[in-house]
């Protein structure tokens, strides 16, 4: 199946990632960067949900699974922004 390659489709799609990029300020500006935390809950019990509740509530979203040397997964990395230092 051959494709067609449409120059105005790809501008279009260039265009519309830098406004998503620059509206939802992925761009960096004001972001200081990061904090983590990491979970580990027993393997074969699912997380408590009144804990994942308080993360997220807490400004926490999900980074990534960690997982085990047998390659299932034993917790979670959560990341959110880190807080906006004040100048001295």
């Amino acid at each position: 199946m051959k494709m067609k390659f449409d120059v105005r489709s790809l501008v279009c799609g260039a265009l519309v990632g830098v406004a998503v990029v620059l509206l939802t300020g992925a761009a960096g500006e004001g972001q200081k960067g990061w904090e983590y935390t990491t979970r580990y809950y027993d393997r074969g019990n699912q997380a408590p949900i009144q804990e994942l509740n308080k993360l997220g509530a807490d400004a926490w979203e999900l980074a990534a699974p960690v997982a085990g040397a047998d390659g299932l997964t034993q917790g979670f990395v959560f990341k959110r922004p880190a807080p906006r230092r004040v100048q001295e």
